[in-house]
């Protein structure tokens, strides 16, 4: 018999520690479909599993640190195995013929895939419990951009770039997000991970038991991904004006945001954008505030006064080429950081920089080049 919370859990707390580790009621709900996800070619992890017994149970291992003691974290989705291929999925419970469901299948279809621009995540398959008003959107597994964090400004610039590019696809569609905060901005972690993350606890790996290996994100082509098309909205193109009305979203500090008075979605997604950029970056660390005139301008609180995407991603690059390329490939400074902090980031970056410099330099050399561009080593 598998092992569920009691109907008294909520009220009276569970009576031992362990039992904070087994299902709670929404856990149950996915497991009672265990045999529906089987039929259409998806597994879930042992945890939800019918007959499902703890792997701590009579072992002095604490459930935490075993990968069935991992909760799942949000009750409208699950991860699943693909059982054709062992591709890590996603699924996510909608109501049939939902706005976000339709928007999600428009940015996966053939043609919009083939645009690299295009950072919507894809839908892989769709499926329906017979005799239920929900289906499953069936998604690639993804991760949290935030974990791990930025080492390099070049990582945390190819993250605002992708996701200016996105917007702008989006936007050229006619569709606005509406909730593009950072809860709903994900990365493909497979490329970071030799062992891969676990769905419910990326600090571990796949398996749940050990820490996994991290890379860095510019070495490995990491790609940005926006997520959740619940509020966003879609246009024809016939309408006259494209306007909303709404206090939906994460992001509360839009100030447009009404429940009666219209206001326009796309220049809602120009601030929730530089909003994320501001209080992720600018605010974090010390080497990111040359991207300061770019987030002032997409957060006016006159909407009118906000660049389009379009503009945005132009006054971005501009911002970056102005840049050194040194700058580019230096260490994050923390503003939290010590003294002894920004000394070793210092001399990661100074060891990196040298790296650099000796690998031009024996290029040169090779090429019987090193006398006339030595002179350039310092623009690399």
């Amino acid at each position: 018999m598998a092992p569920v919370v009691s109907s008294s859990y909520d009220l009276e707390g569970p009576e031992r520690y362990e039992d904070l580790f087994l299902l709670d009621k929404d856990e149950c709900w996915w497991r009672d479909r265990y045999e529906v996800f089987i039929q259409h070619g998806y597994e879930l992890r042992p945890r939800f599993r019918p007959g499902w017994k703890p792997s701590w149970e009579g072992t002095k291992k604490p459930p935490f640190l075993c990968e069935d003691g991992q909760f799942n974290m949000h009750p409208k989705t699950m991860d699943a195995t693909r059982t054709s291929d062992g591709k890590r999925i996603k699924m996510k419970k909608l109501v049939k013929s939902s706005k976000e469901l339709e928007i999600a299948r428009f940015f996966s279809s053939e043609d919009m895939s083939k645009d690299p621009r295009n950072h919507c995540v894809s839908v892989l398959d769709v499926f329906s419990e017979e005799g239920s008003r929900l289906e499953f959107m069936v998604m690639p597994l993804l991760t949290s951009y935030q974990d791990p964090p930025f080492s390099t400004v070049d990582e945390a610039l190819d993250f605002v770039k992708q996701l200016l590019e996105g917007l702008v696809f989006m936007h050229e569609h006619r569709v606005a997000h509406r909730d593009c905060s950072s809860i709903n901005i994900m990365m493909d972690g497979d490329p970071l991970y030799s062992k891969g993350f676990h769905p419910s606890l990326p600090m571990l790996d796949a398996s749940g038991k050990m820490a996994r290996p991290r890379r860095r994100r510019n070495a490995q082509g990491v790609k940005y991904y926006f997520v959740d098309f619940g509020i966003s909205s879609r246009f024809d193109g016939t309408e006259q004006t494209r306007l909303v009305t709404g206090r939906d979203g994460l992001d509360k500090d839009v100030p447009e945001l009404h429940q009666s008075v219209p206001y326009d979605p796309f220049l809602v997604d120009i601030f929730i954008l530089g909003n994320l950029f501001r209080k992720e970056l600018i605010y974090v660390y010390d080497n990111m505030s040359f991207l300061e005139p770019l987030v002032e301008r997409m957060t006016e609180q006159e909407p009118s006064d906000r660049p389009t995407a379009s503009e945005a991603l132009a006054m971005f690059n501009d911002l970056v080429r102005k840049q050194s390329p040194r700058s580019l490939r230096w260490t994050l400074i923390h503003f939290d950081g010590t003294k002894f902090d920004r000394a070793v980031w210092t001399t990661e970056s100074l060891v990196h920089e040298l790296s650099i410099l000796v690998k031009t330099s024996l290029t040169f050399m090779k090429r019987g080049t090193l006398k006339e561009n030595r002179t350039n080593w310092w623009h690399l």
